[in-house]
């Protein structure tokens, strides 16, 4: 089943493309170019990597302890991979304006957000209250 939607979306791919795009080589079906199809592939492909990234973020976010989260040790410890993830935090921050991580500058902020478990930013201001009375999930 995986391998028919992921063919599905591949055949979508080659009959949407730009009749100059490489991989319209692959069909012999006539130009289906259409604009508008092109930009939905492209939304959709952008929403499934922001998605991906989200979700990675919030379960390593789960566990702070290095012992038993090996990836959140790796993400404390490496400052290339750290930059790599505040670099998709402000993305995601900047991208989805009415998410509770919106603005979100760094990792530890995007976590307090998401899980709502502290009543300050970093930078000392104040959470709304809605965010400040939930608990920590950990």
């Amino acid at each position: 089943m995986p391998s028919e939607l992921y063919r599905t979306y591949e055949v979508l791919i080659e009959e949407s493309v730009a009749p100059t795009h490489p991989k319209r080589g692959k069909t012999n079906k006539n130009d289906g170019y259409n604009p508008a199809i092109h930009q939905a592939l492209r939304v959709t492909n952008d929403l499934f990597q922001d998605a991906v990234c989200y979700y990675t973020i919030m379960l390593v976010g789960m566990c702070h302890d290095e012992n038993k989260n090996p990836l959140w040790a790796a993400w404390v410890h490496d400052s290339n991979l750290r930059s790599q993830i505040e670099r998709v935090v402000k993305h995601l921050g900047a991208h989805y304006p009415k998410a509770v991580f919106s603005g979100a500058r760094d990792i530890g902020e995007f976590l307090r957000r998401c899980y709502c478990y502290a009543g300050t930013r970093e930078d000392g201001t104040p959470l709304p209250p809605s965010v400040v009375s939930h608990k920590r999930l950990y």
